[in-house]
Parts: structure tokens; sequence; C-alpha cells
């Protein structure tokens, strides 16, 4: 059996996105774990605010489908929280990993969102 070395650390979360009502649930939990890959980047060296988990990963993480995993991920492309690059393999064949750029939460709609929009 394989053991993985488990990431320690922590990851912040501003309180207009828990309260927001433009995110689901799963979409939060998507954004959560999107950012903890990121500090695990950072402490590891690697480019900060990009990430490349795959959907499996990001569903198993968050508790979702990966189904519901792709959809959290293009509603969080939608409001300017995350950009998705598709990486191709160098030899022309098919899709490999993607990549998640995570933009600055304060430039997101989520962020912009008037205080009704944000209040639960």
């Amino acid at each position: 059996m394989e053991h993985r070395k488990k990431r320690k650390g922590h990851v912040e979360v501003p309180k207009e996105l828990t309260r927001s009502r433009l995110l689901s649930l799963s979409d939060k939990a998507v954004w959560t774990v999107l950012q903890s890959y990121n500090f695990f980047n950072t402490k590891n060296g690697l480019r900060k605010d990009m990430v490349f988990p795959s959907y499996a990963t990001i569903a198993a993480e968050a508790c979702v489908s990966k189904r519901q995993a792709q959809k959290s991920v293009d509603r969080l492309i939608e409001v300017g929280l995350v950009r998705k690059s598709q990486n191709r393999n160098s030899g022309g064949g098919g899709l490999t990993a993607n990549t998640y750029e995570l933009l600055p939460f304060e430039e997101s709609e989520v962020a912009k969102a008037s205080p009704i929009e944000t209040l639960t």
C-alpha cells in the first residue's frame, strides 16, 4: 500500500468568501482545496499561485463528485478566482493535467459583491 506524505499547513479563507451567495458550498470547498496546494507549492519552492491537482484529487479532498469538482472549477473561473490551462503532451498527444492559476481574491466578483450578496 502506497503512503503519501501528508501536507501540513492551513488555508486562510476570506470572510467574504465564506458568506458569499455567489458560490455554492461545493465551490467554496474546491477553492479551499486548490488553495491548500498553493501553500504546499510555496513550501516546496514551486511557483506560487500555480497548482495542478487532478479532478479526482480535488473531488476526494473537497468531498464532492468528480463532476461537481469540474462544475465548481468552472464557477470559480466565472467569478475570477481561478484561471485554468490545459496542458498537452509534448509529443502532440492528448491532454495531460490541468494547471490552475489562483487569482487575487480582491479582484474577484466575490470580493466586489454587495453586502446583500455576501450575507448568509
